[in-house]
């Protein structure tokens, strides 16, 4: 008689592909900015600023502490309500070639919020300053220097 033979029946288990160089880049980029601030753009024009909470594979953004700001043509705002502040005037909407102004002015309207999600799929760019980048890095550093 032969022994029987035992063969393992399924999928074997997933194997993690070493990412490449850029990649790992990036995520230690994005793993830096946790926790700082930062600015998305959606393709609606709004900007949301706020801090960075989490990021995942789909580039779906959740932020803390957020300011929403979005223009709204001052033909579509409306009449504002009788004692209420008059809204801030953008002008930088209007178009200054060859001396004709568009009258497109815009009322930048401002909300806040305790937390905000951003559709990976919306975002036109999300932005950092200088001095968050800087603080970042060198949060980061602190922390590589103490391990």
């Amino acid at each position: 008689w032969a022994e029987p033979t035992v063969e393992r029946v399924g999928r074997s288990p997933p194997t993690m592909a070493t990412p490449p160089d850029e990649a790992t880049d990036a995520q230690e980029a994005v793993s830096k900015l946790l926790g700082n601030t930062v600015i998305c753009t959606l393709d609606d024009g709004r900007s949301l600023e706020g801090t960075l909470v989490c990021l995942d594979r789909l580039k779906n953004i959740i932020l803390s502490s957020v300011t929403e700001t979005r223009k709204v043509p001052l033909e579509e705002y409306g009449a504002y309500l009788d004692g209420l502040d008059p809204p801030v005037i953008d002008s930088s909407r209007s178009d200054d070639k060859e001396g004709i102004i568009d009258e497109n002015v815009c009322v930048v309207v401002t909300r806040k919020l305790s937390q905000a999600f951003a559709p990976g799929a919306r975002l036109v760019k999300v932005e950092v300053t200088e001095k968050t980048w800087d603080r970042a890095q060198a949060a980061a550093a602190a922390a590589e220097s103490n391990q």
